[in-house]
C-alpha cells in the first residue's frame, strides 16, 4: 500500500482525497468480471482449428475490493463514513491486444458499457496464433494478451491496462 495525505493506493485502486471523508478512485488496472464461484470470466473453447474466446472485463474493482479500500481509508473510524466516487468520467474504448512471435495486434475492441463499472464483454473467433496467445496467458505466461481501457479520469486522459496472465493469479 502507498499512502500520502491526499493520495492512497491500496488493493489495486488509486484514491484521491476530495473532502474530509470523500475520495475518488480509479483502478490501476482493469479487472475480470467474476463468476459466482469467484473465478475470472474468461474461457477458450476449441473445436478443431477454430477457437472462440469469451472474456468479460470491468474497469471498476469488484464491490468487495471497494469495501476493503473504504476500510483502509477509514483507518480506526467507521468505514461507512467514507464516501467513494468513481474518478472515471468516460471510457472511449476497450481493446484486447495479442502478442505472438514479437508481433502485436488488436484482436477486438468495444466501446464498453458507458457507465460504471465500465464492463466490456468480448466473444472472439480467434485465429490460430491468437488462440495460442490466449491459452498461454491463461497458463500464466505474461506479455501475450493485454486488456486496455482508453479512459478519461478526473486527472485527465488515461490508458489503463492489465495483462491477462495476472488474472490467473486472482483469488
Amino acid at each position: 500500500m502507498f499512502a500520502a495525505q491526499h493520495r492512497v493506493i491500496a488493493s489495486g485502486v488509486e484514491c484521491r482525497r476530495i473532502g474530509a471523508r470523500a475520495w475518488t478512485y480509479v483502478s490501476v488496472a482493469p479487472w475480470p468480471q467474476l463468476s459466482p464461484d469467484g473465478t475470472p470470466m474468461v474461457s477458450v473453447l476449441a473445436a478443431g482449428d477454430i477457437a472462440f474466446v469469451q472474456l468479460s472485463t470491468q474497469l471498476d474493482p469488484p464491490g468487495v475490493t471497494l469495501e476493503q479500500v473504504r476500510k483502509t481509508l477509514a483507518g480506526d473510524s467507521d468505514a461507512a463514513s467514507v464516501t467513494l466516487a468513481s474518478g472515471v468520467t468516460t471510457v472511449r474504448s476497450v481493446e484486447i491486444l495479442a502478442t505472438s512471435g514479437g508481433d502485436s495486434h488488436v484482436v477486438a475492441t468495444s466501446p464498453g458499457s458507458g457507465y460504471a463499472p465500465y464492463t466490456a464483454v468480448f466473444a472472439i473467433q480467434a485465429r490460430p496464433d491468437d488462440r495460442e496467445a490466449f491459452e498461454a496467458a491463461l497458463r500464466g505466461e505474461t506479455g501475450r494478451i493485454t486488456i486496455t481501457y482508453d479512459a478519461e479520469t478526473d486527472l485527465g486522459p488515461a490508458r489503463i491496462s492489465a495483462d491477462l496472465a495476472d488474472w490467473t493469479r486472482l483469488g
